[in-house]
Formats: C-alpha cells, structure tokens, sequence
C-alpha cells in the first residue's frame, strides 16, 4: 500500500505514536524526580532547601501540551472516516489532512512550549496580585 493511500485513521494513530514517544519521557522524569523528592529527601522541587518548583511544571508542561494532540487525533481520524464512509464520498482535501495531521506531531512533539514565568523566583508576586494593584 502507498502511504497516500492509507486512510486517514492511520496517519493519526501513527502521529498519536510519534507524539507519545517524545511526551512519555518528561512525566517519567517528572514522576521519578518527585519520588524522589519526597521519599528519600532529594531537594529538587523544594524552593527552601535550593531547588525550583517551576522545574516541575516544566517538566509536566513538556508532557500535557502533546497530550492533548494525542487525546484529539485519533478522534479525528475516526470521525474523518466514518463520516467519508457513510457519506460514500472521498475525503476532501486528503493531502493537505495528512500533512497537517504530520506537522503537529513534528512541531508539538519537537518544540512543544515550556513555562516561561517572571514570577518563578519572586514567590510573593503573582500574575493576579501584581494586576490587582
């Protein structure tokens, strides 16, 4: 079979996989390093004993913002052929789905976006306390 020719289904659990293989490895770390901190005194996490809090929420960052292209993909896929099928018309636009569908699992498995916030080392200021004056 050629690859433009397997359906649309397909393409998404095979960009569900690539995504979940780059998304796996931070909430694995994530999880160990929290084990760790609070099980055998690590200090990772911990902002009064040198480590970060934010570390945390980057490393969970790197794993939920893939994780919802891995939850919504396959779901497309299904509902792109079941209505293609009982419609008993071909998908519209079936190039440009493929490469779309491939181009989030590249992008967002590759340069998913991390927490960047200025109130990481200020734990007193706060987005809401700091608009509030």
């Amino acid at each position: 079979m050629h690859l433009m020719r397997m359906s649309l289904f397909v393409w998404t659990a095979l960009c569900t996989s690539i995504l979940m293989i780059f998304a796996m490895p931070p909430l694995t770390v994530a999880t160990a390093l929290l084990a760790l901190d609070r099980y055998l005194g690590f200090h990772f996490f911990t902002n009064d004993l040198g480590g970060n809090m934010m570390n945390y929420a980057n490393l969970f960052w790197l794993f939920g913002h893939p994780e919802v292209y891995i939850l919504i993909l396959p779901a497309f896929g299904v509902y792109s052929e079941v209505v293609s099928t009982f419609s008993s018309k071909e998908l519209y636009g079936y190039t440009s789905l493929v490469l779309a569908t491939a181009a989030i699992a590249c992008c967002r498995s590759r340069c998913g976006s991390t927490i960047s916030s200025p109130w990481a080392r200020t734990p007193t200021s706060t987005p809401c306390s700091a608009s509030q004056r």
